[in-house]
C-alpha cells in the first residue's frame, strides 16, 4: 500500500488493479467550513466559491459542500457559490477576479491558483 497525504490510500491488490481510497469526515468538514467563513467575514469579502465534482464523488463531496450549507446561514452577509472543478477550470482564466476566496478538497488543489492576484485570492484545504 502506498499512503498518500491528507486522507488518500493508493494500492494495487493485484498487478492489473489499482484501487484509490479517500477519506472526507463530517467534524473535519465543518471545522474547515467555519475557517472559510470566517476568513472571508475577516477580509469583509462577500462571497466565497466552494470547488468541487459531486457528480463523480456524491459521498465524499457532498460532506464537504454540506458542511458549508449548513454553516451558510450564520454567514448570511456571504454569497456561496457552489462551482464544478470543470466549470472552475475553465472560467478562472478568463476571469480570476471572478472568485475571491475559494475552498476545495486536496483534490482538487492542483487545478485551483497559485499565483497572487490583486486582490489576493485566498485559498485552503481540510485536513482530516
Amino acid at each position: 500500500m502506498s499512503r498518500g497525504s491528507c486522507g488518500y490510500d493508493e494500492f494495487k491488490p493485484t498487478e492489473d488493479v489499482g484501487l484509490s481510497l479517500r477519506v472526507i469526515t463530517a467534524p473535519a468538514c465543518g471545522r474547515f467550513a467555519r475557517f472559510a467563513f470566517e476568513q472571508a467575514a475577516t477580509a469583509n469579502i462577500d462571497r466565497r466559491a466552494v470547488i468541487h465534482k459531486r457528480t463523480a464523488l456524491p459521498q465524499t463531496e457532498g460532506l464537504f459542500i454540506g458542511a458549508f450549507e449548513r454553516l451558510h446561514p450564520e454567514y448570511r452577509k456571504i454569497q456561496l457559490q457552489l462551482v464544478r472543478i470543470d466549470t472552475f477550470s475553465s472560467a478562472f482564466p478568463r476571469d480570476p477576479h471572478r472568485y475571491r476566496l475559494i475552498a476545495t478538497t486536496n483534490l482538487f488543489a492542483t487545478s485551483c491558483p497559485t499565483k497572487p492576484l490583486d486582490p489576493p485570492a485566498v485559498s485552503a484545504l481540510p485536513r482530516h
